[in-house]
């Protein structure tokens, strides 16, 4: 059952980010060309610092979760209903907070912004993206239910039906008036009916939750300490996760200018369709890794962690050999020739995107371990990063805040979270993991190395126009994957996790099909 029910989330988040990815290039594409590059920046600008303000919810959602999966399994409904009674009190405050620090900004916003766009209108636009933030804390506090539940297709099914509307309803209303103002009020409906539409789905579904308020706020804090611990040592994560991810493009518009954000978005909107698939897959599993750590022992946990981890690293090195060979001309067809960055540039996020995709299933099942004690390890990230960044931007531009987050990566997601899961989740020995990489690391170099060559030989290297990139696209694509596979079939262990993975994800598709017929 936990088998099935992750690989159906896995599946169908995929199946719906593929489809959101794509009206989210033809979005971003008429955006650009309608509202031009400056606005592109404005908006991933305004992105970015309500990610910063995002960190007022402390982490409570990933405590939450880890305190559902328990009552969940023994079916504990009195409980479960507190807990997210909890969860809806904190969401409130959480609310009040950001709206509060958001109107600070509001009032600061001008030393941020290096741009001719006018900046009483910029605040207004602030604002419209400020309360479309603070709305999905109002709603979305009930979506942890699901989540826990190892059923995230059933929010994903929802959400990413609604998504589509959206950005279709955005991209006709930015074609017929051009109108900056039109795009954000669509943006704020259209997840308030999202969210409210959501809730009564999971009410009906989930017929044992309750509303009533049986517990004060206070009573339910003191009777729940394991989640407010829990919160207070994600919220130093959160500030990791947050600097690294997050100030990027605060830190290029400070010391730049908007223009320069727009660029460094286009390529970070490649960097999330790549990263961000594998990402979705693990989000569809997470609650079913929590699931399994609480029903089965050690030995069981780590091999199932060492599959999906030789997993990533196959992914990872395709994906990083591809971005860094057709990021350019993708982006010279996609935007404009003079929209593009230096190869060093493009080789640096390329490194990001192959830590982004190594790192999910430490990452996971850390969280499910419930391991959050490790409070420096974030601070020390964020501190690498930022001065890093700052010191660099100056003297090389966007590759120093490219290179900014690379030292934070390896530092702290390349070897300090392998090893406290493996000293406090695994309890095994951090040398294995190392012992483990090793013949990695040199598979996919070769790949890598091979790949190219054989590329290089195709002689396939510029870009003209749309069907020169598709030919690219399919001719380097197949080179690399094929050339991928083959080289990692040598390692026994992938050959026979791979096997399994392709068994399993054939019964589920023909699960989904049949269930559809019925």
């Amino acid at each position: 059952m936990r088998t099935e029910k992750s690989s159906k989330n896995a599946i169908i988040s995929l199946v719906y980010y593929a489809i959101n990815t794509v009206f989210s290039f033809v979005s971003k594409t008429i955006f650009i060309n309608y509202l031009g590059i400056e606005y592109n920046g404005l908006n991933s600008l305004f992105l970015n610092i309500l990610g910063v303000l995002n960190i007022a919810e402390l982490g409570i959602g990933a405590a939450v979760g880890y305190s559902l999966y328990k009552p969940l399994a023994e079916k504990d409904t009195k409980k479960i209903n507190e807990i997210l009674l909890l969860y809806k009190y904190i969401y409130r405050c959480i609310a009040i907070v950001i709206f509060i620090i958001g109107i600070i900004i509001t009032i600061f916003i001008n030393r941020f912004v290096n741009s001719n766009i006018s900046i009483n209108e910029i605040r207004i636009y602030f604002i419209m993206y400020l309360f479309a933030t603070i709305t999905s804390y109002l709603f979305t506090f009930l979506n942890v239910l699901p989540l826990a539940d190892q059923r995230n297709y059933f929010i994903v099914r929802i959400q990413g039906n609604a998504k589509i509307l959206k950005t279709i309803l955005q991209f006709i209303v930015i074609i017929l008036y051009k109108n900056y103002y039109y795009w954000l009020i669509i943006e704020i409906i259209s997840n308030c009916l999202m969210y409210i539409y959501t809730n009564i789905k999971i009410k009906k579904d989930y017929k044992y939750y309750s509303n009533e308020k049986t517990l004060s706020f206070l009573q339910l804090l003191k009777k729940y300490k394991n989640i407010v611990l829990k919160t207070k040592d994600l919220f130093f994560h959160k500030i990791g996760g947050l600097v690294v991810n997050q100030t990027d493009n605060i830190i290029i518009s400070y010391f730049g200018n908007l223009e320069m954000v727009g660029i460094y978005t286009n390529y970070l909107t490649i960097q999330t369709l790549l990263s961000g698939s594998v990402e979705q897959a693990f989000i569809g599993i997470t609650s079913s890794i929590g699931n399994l750590i609480v029903e089965e022992d050690n030995k069981k946990v780590y091999s199932v962690w060492k599959e999906l981890h030789i997993l990533t690293i196959f992914l990872s090195t395709i994906m990083c050999f591809l971005f860094y060979k057709l990021a350019n001309p993708f982006i010279g067809i996609w935007v404009g020739k003079e929209y593009i960055f230096s190869k060093y540039i493009v080789f640096a996020i390329a490194l990001n995107i192959m830590f982004k995709v190594i790192k999910q299933p430490i990452d996971k099942f850390k969280d499910a371990y419930g391991i959050f004690y490790d409070k420096m390890a974030p601070f020390i990230e964020s501190v690498i990063n930022l001065v890093v960044s700052i010191i660099l931007v100056k003297n090389i531009g966007v590759l120093g805040v490219v290179v900014g987050t690379i030292v934070s990566n390896i530092i702290i997601i390349a070897m300090w979270k392998p090893y406290i899961v493996f000293k406090d989740g695994f309890k095994i020995p951090f040398v294995e993991y190392i012992k483990l990489n090793i013949p990695y690391f040199f598979l996919s170099i070769i790949t890598i190395v091979i790949s190219n060559v054989l590329i290089n030989c195709t002689r396939i290297l510029e870009v003209n126009n749309v069907t020169d990139l598709i030919i690219m696209f399919i001719v380097h694509g197949s080179i690399s994957v094929i050339i991928a596979t083959i080289v990692f079939m040598t390692n026994k262990y992938f050959r026979k996790t791979i096997t399994k993975y392709i068994s399993l994800l054939i019964s589920n598709i023909k699960g989904i099909k049949n269930n559809k017929k019925a």
